[in-house]
């Protein structure tokens, strides 16, 4: 890979289908072929995309009628591009209405927000042409609430289920520190108004993928386009934008809007030798840190293997998109498992603290030759095509007793030691013995 980023942003235009629909199968095929193409070269890279559907990228706000769109996306889950290229795609922005598909000055609702009823119709049809495992971020939170009606955020009982609307729904932020509300991302009419929905979103964010962009507040009177930086009512500066970014728990940033912000952060030193805008980069999303690791050091062929990881995600956010957890031994043969562990629960060290995860394996007993064993935790991308990517796998962010961890060949993540696997082993768990087991296999209640 040439760039060091891992996640990208693609608009995706549709304003020359405008006045019509996609009106004939070769319409339909066009788009499915740029489409793909372009989902192919994101692959190639080993990225990921944020994708929006929009029908301009201006102020101007031409978009098209809410039949329009609903027709538009009937076309496109016929065409079957977005369930075919799921295993690039990160999210889906809610797009199509409005300027930059952002949902305000739509021309079509007289230059202003569209109606409830607009907005429920549209990203209903976007629920059900999105593909199942993917979420779907709105521009406003209170655009989430009043479409489920709930004014509660998800929570660990909601979450993760595809059939509930509320855990497919995100959040982007395009305006992110720009004024007091993010111009209007958040309603401030009502008194606590605007600190009832930030704790909303904090709450939510626990679960459902929130991001965005800066944009400007405020503009110098020379210049249309540049950011007055030193505003009083602008909240750039860095301890807020770091503080912010962790208790909504951001998993992204657009890093090439707004640039005056972008320039402000890389200018600005912070106390650990580094930049602003490199710390922010550092904690976006995830950032799993492997602290402390138990195992017993000898099993019988057929015995039973304690294992206790201690992990931390001194990350903003939580992993939001499924992903498996592998337990892998390498050694005389090669044998693997899924753990049962689900990493999206891993949240960060202000919610959580420190992660302690517990589980015993069965070590196959037919075909598993004595010997060292080599240990390791996995953690590719579950999409079949992309799990043997090793560009794709999550690496845990630290070294580990001052050892390099991860195995850049593989994509795995080396736990330190190694487990001798005989017949006289000496620990007592593997007494426990099945002459039957052929596979290795986690036993959730041994």
């Amino acid at each position: 890979m040439n760039t060091p980023y891992t996640l990208a942003y693609s608009y995706i235009r549709l304003d020359k289908y405008l006045p019509n629909c996609l009106n004939t199968d070769l319409d339909i095929i066009n788009l499915k072929t740029d489409l793909n193409n372009g989902f192919t070269q994101v692959r190639n890279k080993g990225l990921k995309i944020i994708i929006r559907f929009a029908y301009n990228e201006s102020s101007a706000g031409n978009d098209a009628s809410e039949t329009w769109i609903c027709n538009h996306l009937d076309q496109i889950k016929k065409s079957n591009v977005l369930e075919e290229n799921k295993d690039v795609i990160a999210v889906v922005q809610a797009g199509f209405i409005g300027a930059w598909g952002e949902w305000h000055s739509s021309k079509s609702n007289n230059n202003d927000i569209p109606p409830k009823a607009v907005r429920e119709s549209v990203l209903n049809k976007l629920l059900e042409v999105v593909p199942s495992s993917r979420m779907v971020q709105v521009r406003r939170p209170w655009f989430k609430t009043d479409f489920t009606g709930i004014t509660t955020p998800i929570d660990v009982n909601g979450v993760y289920n595809i059939s509930n609307n509320a855990a497919r729904i995100g959040h982007h932020n395009d305006c992110f520190l720009s004024t007091k509300t993010d111009k209007d991302t958040y309603q401030d009419v009502l008194p606590g108004q605007l600190v009832a929905q930030k704790k909303f979103l904090s709450d939510d964010g626990r679960f459902v993928v929130v991001g965005g962009e800066t944009c400007c507040g405020y503009t110098i009177a020379e210049c249309e386009d540049c950011c007055d930086i030193d505003n009083t009512d602008s909240r750039y500066k860095c301890t807020v934008a770091f503080k912010e970014m962790s208790d909504l728990h951001f998993s992204f940033l657009n890093v090439d809007w707004h640039p005056d912000v972008i320039s402000l952060w890389n200018k600005t030193p912070t106390n650990n030798g580094s930049t602003c805008f490199k710390d922010i980069s550092k904690y976006l999303g995830y950032r799993i840190s492997l602290d402390n690791v138990g195992y017993n050091t000898e099993v019988k062929p057929g015995g039973l293997m304690q294992l206790k990881v201690e992990l931390t995600n001194l990350g903003f956010a939580s992993m939001y998109n499924e992903r498996h957890v592998w337990f892998v031994l390498d050694g005389p043969c090669f044998k693997k498992t899924i753990l049962s562990w689900d990493p999206r629960k891993w949240e960060p060290s202000s919610i959580k603290g420190k992660i302690t995860l517990c589980t015993t394996i069965r070590i196959p007993y037919i075909n598993m030759p004595d010997g060292d064993y080599k240990i390791y935790l996995w953690l590719p991308d579950p999409e079949p095509n992309l799990t043997p990517k090793k560009e794709y796998s999550v690496r845990f962010a630290n070294l580990y007793l001052g050892n390099d961890i991860w195995d850049k060949q593989k994509g795995w993540n080396v736990l330190p030691g190694k487990v001798t696997i005989a017949k006289t082993a000496k620990y007592k768990g593997s007494n426990k013995v099945d002459t039957k087991a052929t596979d290795l296999v986690e036993i959730i209640n041994p």
